[in-house]
């Protein structure tokens, strides 16, 4: 194909290398390697050196109920939310959710979903997308209308001195607040749905509350967290962040 181009391109590029010359086209020989003594360590820094804070995780709930199918389908469809909060909830009418099925099943596979689960867990995908679709909450959440809004919002920071990595699922600002949404995909099977939220409130809640104090640092308005479940009846719990002179450090 550059043949096609030279006789334009070749007054400022010079002659072509010949190719049968292999000098310059020689593999490289990688250096040795060198090991290190089994007794070596790293020297003392010099003094006025400061030490970062340790890297800390993000104090995360046991999954005692959810297994690889369940965090399969949580991670595909947090990429369809995300998708969902840049074109708009109402371009995703029942034709193009069900024209999502491949896509769905492909990325379930690549996430290792067994082929037994596979069929449901694309069902339990669709599912969440309709029910989002018709909620009038889904539809509040993904509102175009609201201020500053960002899905998968990743920040980094310091924590009550750790440094902290979070990403945040849904974030906007709405009537002077600033909301911070995080999205489940699990089902409850029990009959005592408020009992099974008010738990997930405790398990979720310094989860959410750390990501509050790291957007403390770059936006002072009052913060309200919340837990949306679409797959559980009546599954949204809020709550204030009334802690309004706790923030962490924002890098």
């Amino acid at each position: 194909m550059l043949a096609k181009l030279w006789d334009a391109l070749s007054a400022e590029r010079g002659t072509p290398p010949d190719p049968s010359d292999t000098r310059d086209n020689a593999p490289g020989i990688a250096p040795a390697l060198r090991r290190l003594r089994a007794q070596w360590t790293l020297p003392a820094l010099p003094a006025g050196v400061r030490l970062p804070p340790a890297v800390a995780e993000v104090n995360r709930p046991p999954f005692e109920w959810a297994h690889a199918t369940a965090a399969a389908i949580g991670t595909v469809s947090h990429r369809l939310l995300a998708q969902i909060a840049r074109e708009g909830l109402e371009a995703f009418d029942e034709a193009r959710i069900a024209a999502l099925a491949p896509r769905i099943r492909t990325e379930l596979i690549g996430e290792c979903v067994e082929p037994g689960s596979l069929e449901s867990a694309v069902r339990d995908v669709l599912a969440m997308l309709r029910i989002l679709r018709e909620d009038e909450r889904g539809q509040w959440l993904f509102d175009l209308s609201h201020a500053d809004a960002v899905s998968e919002w990743a920040l980094a920071g310091e924590d009550r001195g750790a440094v902290v990595h979070v990403t945040l699922d849904r974030s906007f600002v709405s009537g002077g607040v600033r909301w911070i949404v995080d999205f489940k995909t699990g089902r409850h099977e029990g009959a005592n749905t408020n009992a099974f939220l008010d738990r997930e409130v405790e398990r979720y809640r310094p989860q959410l509350e750390r990501y509050a104090r790291i957007v403390r640092a770059i936006d002072s308005r009052p913060i309200r967290l919340a837990l949306y479940y679409p797959l559980v009846k009546g599954g949204w719990r809020e709550w204030p962040f009334d802690l309004p002179g706790t923030q962490a450090t924002l890098f």
